[in-house]
């Protein structure tokens, strides 16, 4: 059982990230009694942002001689890079289950990414209430580009450009 509980000077008690249980043998007859002028029930949220940067820049020269009389020279220049960025976030329901479930607040009670679950009675005595579900988010970007110039003893041979954005 993990409990995060933070209580503010203003009366305002916090649960977030929670899965308390509350059964006949450890607490209060499975009861769940929580009294406060606001309650606040949320979700926990873990967060990753990554980015990856990679280069390559290659150079290769080549000369090949026929016989006595004849020689080729040829090369190629290259260079491609990239850039990826990625943004995640995951959100932890707190979760809180019992017999019964008492929720007193004299104000404001804000329930969002969590789950209530009473298997007898869920009593809950509040002036103002919001309810809301949360959605975990992943979002990625992708940027590549490469360039190629190709030369032999004839002159240019291949130009290449490639550049790619998802």
């Amino acid at each position: 059982m993990l409990i995060q509980t933070l209580i503010l000077p203003n009366k305002t008690t916090y649960y977030y990230c929670s899965n308390l249980q509350a059964n006949a043998v450890n607490t209060n007859n499975g009861q769940i009694n929580i009294n406060s002028q606001n309650l606040n029930i949320l979700s926990s949220q873990d967060t990753n942002n990554t980015k990856s940067n990679t280069q390559h820049k290659n150079l290769n020269v080549s000369y090949t001689l026929y016989g006595t009389n004849s020689s080729n020279l040829s090369g190629s220049i290259s260079r491609d890079s990239s850039t990826s960025t990625s943004q995640q976030t995951t959100h932890n329901n707190t979760n809180l289950t019992a017999t019964n479930i008492n929720l007193n607040t004299t104000q404001d009670t804000k329930i969002k990414g969590a789950n209530l679950q009473a298997t007898n009675q869920l009593n809950l005595n509040t002036k103002n209430l919001e309810v809301s579900s949360v959605q975990n988010k992943h979002k990625a970007k992708t940027r590549s580009q490469g360039a190629s110039l190709g030369i032999g003893s004839s002159g240019v041979n291949s130009v290449g450009f490639q550049s790619i954005q998802s």
